[in-house]
């Protein structure tokens, strides 16, 4: 659990490329928020919805929210430095012991 937020985790990925696939244990209903940290000069990695056809480039200071039971995946990066940052809740949380007050 992450104190103050919706979200149960957060998953960093550095200068990553991601292979097409659906998450998989993320809240069924839920969604994910995207954001990107810029910390080098970088081109590419443009997260793709390949069912829609789209593509969209998230840039430091954008919030991209979606679906992550659909298709998605990036694009290849140039250079150095993309730092994405992926927010969700997992499913069946209720089932974690409680954390110490």
């Amino acid at each position: 659990v992450i104190p103050d937020s919706v979200f149960s985790t957060i998953t960093l990925n550095h200068d990553f490329r991601t292979a097409t696939h659906e998450d998989k244990g993320d809240f069924k209903k839920g969604l994910t928020c995207f954001a990107v940290k810029k910390c080098g000069e970088y081109s590419g990695g443009e997260l793709c919805f390949p069912e829609y056809q789209m593509g969209v480039d998230v840039e430091e200071g954008d919030l991209l929210i979606f679906n992550p039971h659909i298709a998605h995946c990036n694009n290849p990066l140039s250079g150095e430095g993309r730092m994405s940052m992926v927010f969700y809740l997992r499913e069946k949380m209720h089932l974690c012991p409680s954390l110490p007050e």
